[in-house]
């Protein structure tokens, strides 16, 4: 017997075995006499979905799923339909929502059914599929809106865009391998500090500051310093009383906000806002402060993590100069916390995914197979010519002066770094501090610097510019490495 969706069915476990097999359906106090049309072990995956019964017929002797059955009462009896499963199929699994799943030896073999003939499964892996082996003998089930395919495969109804998550049971215990050093620029004044553009007030970034005011549904936005100026109003209807947060784009060369929108549950919507418009976005709804905004050669990405139990998730948009979504893609990654950066490669947009080895792998979002490429953590030489760039937010280089760093915890900060001679190498980093104001003078120790650019001239040398109060600070750095 089971419960589900209001209904209980019971199964006459002393039926033949080669079928068919007598139930009874139970709802809202209705009986329903019924004959299933298949064995009593395959009796027993009888599934509910609304006024329709799903089960799996099941080969006698291996126990292997043969076809998906599909029962739809006709006045007083019940007419089923048969539906094939793929050759090749070995086990079934049919998901809270009704869809039926089934698979073979390979990723390659999955194939679905929404009650009706088998189709195969978009692929939750890029490469080659059928490289990729399937747990066979684990425990296929759902709890909630989550179906475990054995230790390779979940699948989940949570969010949109794709819904397969490959992933694997943790590991044997093995010596790990040495974590990557982590890039670090010390920097020293090159010359006096030169008139600036006040920069204490607003949202830090990359040369300038972003200064929002929201009114009910209205928006005010500017956007003033050295490296950038302008000023939109702008509408974003939705309720009162959300708690509100625009960030600037680091490198931005045209004025643009990433906004974010929170509810009493803490999950939160976003927009995207430039001097001209501002395009609601699409995108997962997760905690505050999990999406960012990167500008791009011919538009922007905006990238939103929300990492799984087992599994690291990061949902990628590719945005027009204007914030017209062009695409979305959502990729799943293990171990949930790999280092990963949105970006670009011979013209695809994609995620940039560490390996753990000394490079990185490039998925594209239109699919097809990944792009592995050595991760230099050195400088690039000037001039370079770059085939593609990634932008780095977790891992980003430090960068600390005299009597001033960039704390990463506090700041919102960025490493520009780009494919060059099929070496990863960096180019820029730059950051701001993200509160509305600056801190004040007795809660700081050294220069009060607001934000900074730093752009490197070859593998261990660079040049920044550090805006403080009213003054821009010239910089020369030097590259080193640390922990």
């Amino acid at each position: 017997m089971f419960v589900r969706d209001g209904a209980a069915l019971f199964v006459d476990a002393a039926g033949r075995r080669a079928g068919p097999t007598q139930a009874a359906l139970v709802r809202g106090g209705d009986v329903l006499l019924l004959s299933v049309p298949v064995g009593r072990d395959a009796a027993q995956t009888v599934f509910p979905r609304g006024r329709a019964l799903l089960a799996w017929d099941l080969d006698p002797t291996s126990g292997g799923v043969t076809a998906l059955l599909r029962g739809v009462r006709d006045t007083d009896a019940w007419r089923w339909e048969r539906f094939e499963a793929p050759a090749g199929s070995r086990r079934g699994l049919i998901t809270p929502e009704g869809l039926a799943i089934v698979a073979g030896e390979t990723v390659a073999t999955l194939a679905v059914s929404d009650g009706g003939d088998f189709r195969p499964a978009r692929s939750p892996v890029d490469g080659a599929p059928e490289a990729v082996a399937l747990d066979l003998d684990g425990p296929w089930f759902c709890a909630g809106p989550w179906c475990r395919l054995g230790s390779t495969l979940t699948w989940t109804s949570v969010g949109a865009g794709d819904r397969w998550l490959a992933r694997r049971d943790p590991p044997p215990e093995v010596a790990r391998a040495r974590a990557p050093e982590r890039v670090v620029f010390d920097c020293h004044p090159a010359a006096a500090p030169l008139p600036g553009v006040e920069m204490d007030r607003g949202a830090a970034a990359s040369g300038y500051g972003l200064v929002a005011t929201r009114r009910g549904d209205a928006l005010s936005l500017r956007w003033y310093g050295a490296t950038l100026q302008g000023s939109a109003s702008l509408r974003w209807p939705g309720p009162a009383g959300a708690l509100f947060r625009a960030a600037g784009v680091l490198d931005a060369r045209t004025p643009a906000a990433l906004l974010e929108r929170c509810g009493d549950d803490h999950s939160c919507e976003r927009a995207f806002a430039t001097s001209r418009a501002l395009v609601p976005l699409a995108l997962p709804r997760t905690l505050p402060g999990a999406a960012t905004a990167h500008a791009t050669d011919d538009g922007w990405i905006v990238r939103v993590d929300h990492p799984r139990a087992a599994v690291g998730a990061v949902t990628l948009a590719q945005l027009s100069p204007d914030g017209a979504t062009r695409a979305t893609r959502t990729f799943t990654f293990a171990p949930a916390n790999a280092p990963v950066a949105a970006g670009t490669l011979r013209g695809a947009t994609g995620l940039w995914i560490a390996t753990g080895e000394g490079a990185l792998r490039f998925h594209p979002m239109t699919g097809g197979a990944p792009v592995e490429i050595d991760d230099a953590r050195e400088g690039c030489p000037a001039g370079a010519v770059a085939e593609g760039e990634l932008r780095r937010t977790t891992d980003a280089a430090a960068v600390r002066g005299e009597g001033w760093s960039v704390d990463p915890d506090e700041w919102q900060v960025e490493e520009r770094s780009l494919v060059v001679d099929g070496r990863v190498c960096v180019a820029s980093v730059s950051g701001g501090e993200p509160r509305d104001e600056a801190e004040p003078d007795s809660a700081r120790e050294g220069v009060a610097v607001r934000t900074f650019i730093l752009s490197t001239l070859g593998p261990t040398t660079a040049t920044a510019r550090a805006w403080a109060g009213h003054a821009m600070i010239p910089q020369r750095c030097a590259l080193t490495h640390g922990r």
